[in-house]
């Protein structure tokens, strides 16, 4: 078996159930060649199913570990726990159905040195619909170029970020675990002082499946059902920086009321696709996040509508890029806010 003493990167790995995919992503990483700079970390969720076959023929050419959680349960569980394995001074994350571009790794860790980067580090990705191992710039769904929620492409100094900062997974949390951590990451550079550094390359593949459980369809989609788990990983998160005093006025409005725009419109779309059975609770929460915004900034509805439409036109646009179109809206912004003033219907 192979063996990296100090690794300049350490891959973690949340497996379950992994056989169908685990080759095509550690054939990713023997496709950087330098197997001298990189620890690989296994961390199991209780599979049910062995993928020992797949990961023997890669145990002479990568340096790979393993380790099991303490019980089944959720990504953001196991990436703590291979997190506990890390030797790299550079800590990355993979799904184990995605996959590394090859040869990028490289020109990751020199544009690390060359820039003398202390914190994190973040690349481009790319998403695609393809699960067949097959990639080609024509499965390309979209380019990803900024710095997302996920954990695609993000290198997070071990040392002086992770340990430093004492960074950790929310224990339990179902889904948006990477937003929950990245969020964080995010107030905690503002509050250095310090921003991200972008490395204009693609180096991430992220296979979008269409039959994953996020992607499930019915009666209502997995975001629907479990939006408490993005307030928990956003608004909740920046608040919680605010009132301990580690993020400025300035930048927690900008945040939160982002955050706010963010409701909306992921509630505009629940209601356009599912206007009989939507989730009534998700609107406490929004009314929750808005009524926390105003006892925490004593701005007013059309405050929060005149800083999105006048004074932060862009912020706005942007959010609506990200949180994704295919709707029309069942209410205006500020048609929303008010009624959520109200009631919650």
């Amino acid at each position: 078996m192979k063996y990296v003493e100090k690794p300049f990167f350490s891959i973690i790995i949340p497996c379950y159930n992994s056989k169908k995919t685990i080759t095509r992503l550690l054939n990713s990483i023997v496709a950087q060649d330098m197997a001298d700079e990189i620890q690989v970390i296994l961390s199991d969720d209780h599979s049910t199913e062995s993928y020992d076959n797949e990961v023997r023929p890669f145990l002479d050419k990568l340096c790979i570990e393993r380790i099991v959680t303490d019980y089944n349960c959720c990504p953001g569980n196991t990436r703590e726990k291979g997190v506990s394995l890390a030797r790299g001074t550079w800590i990355a994350f993979a799904d184990h159905d995605d996959m590394f571009i090859p040869d990028t790794f490289k020109r990751i860790m020199n544009q690390i040195i060359k820039n003398k980067e202390e914190y994190i580090a973040y690349c481009n990705i790319h998403r695609s619909k393809n699960t067949d191992g097959k990639f080609t710039e024509d499965l390309i769904e979209l380019d990803m170029v900024t710095f997302t929620g996920l954990l695609h492409g993000k290198f997070f100094n071990r040392v002086n970020l992770w340990e430093k900062y004492d960074l950790h997974f929310k224990k339990d949390m179902f889904t948006h675990e990477d937003t929950y951590l990245t969020t964080i990451v995010k107030c905690v550079m503002h509050s250095i002082g310090k921003e991200p550094l972008h490395i204009d390359i693609f180096n991430y593949v992220w296979f979008n499946n269409s039959k994953s459980l996020s992607n499930s369809n019915g009666v209502r989609n997995f975001l629907e059902e479990n939006f408490k788990y993005f307030v928990e990983g956003t608004s909740d998160v920046y608040r919680d920086y605010y009132e301990r005093g580690l993020i400025d006025d300035k930048w927690a409005v900008r945040q939160l009321i982002s955050s706010i725009v963010y409701d909306y419109c992921y509630m505009q779309l629940f209601l356009f696709h599912n206007p009989d059975h939507y989730v009534e609770s998700n609107a406490l929460l929004c009314q929750h996040n808005l009524r926390e915004f105003k006892r925490l900034f004593k701005m007013s509805n059309a405050s929060i509508f005149w800083y999105c439409g006048e004074n932060n036109a862009q912020l706005y646009a942007l959010v609506q890029k990200e949180a994704g179109f295919g709707y029309i809206p069942t209410y205006t912004l500020m048609d929303w806010l008010e009624l959520l003033d109200k009631d919650t219907k």
